[in-house]
């Protein structure tokens, strides 16, 4: 696994562990009537936005990226390559 993989992976797995922490928590812990629906809509969106852009993040446009970079490093290094006579 290279470093960037690796870094991203722990990212992702810190998101969830704490994604499911905020989760327990909001099960476990009284809140005050009053506020419930304010910790609902907050509890909600940090935990949709967290996951969602760390998701979009590793698997969506920087992943394509880095395939399409390794594709054209590839594709650049076989043109370097001079011809090999086959007489």
């Amino acid at each position: 696994m290279k470093g960037t993989e690796l870094i991203s992976f722990i990212l992702v797995i810190f998101a969830c562990i704490m994604t499911l922490l905020i989760m327990f928590g909001l099960f476990f812990i009284t809140i005050p009537k009053e506020n419930q629906q304010m910790v609902n809509i907050f509890s909600g969106a940090i935990i949709t936005s967290c996951l969602v852009l760390l998701y979009n993040w590793r698997f969506g446009s920087s992943k394509g990226s880095a395939d399409k970079t390794a594709i054209i490093d590839k594709k650049d290094q076989a043109d370097k390559i001079p011809p090999q006579d086959t007489k």
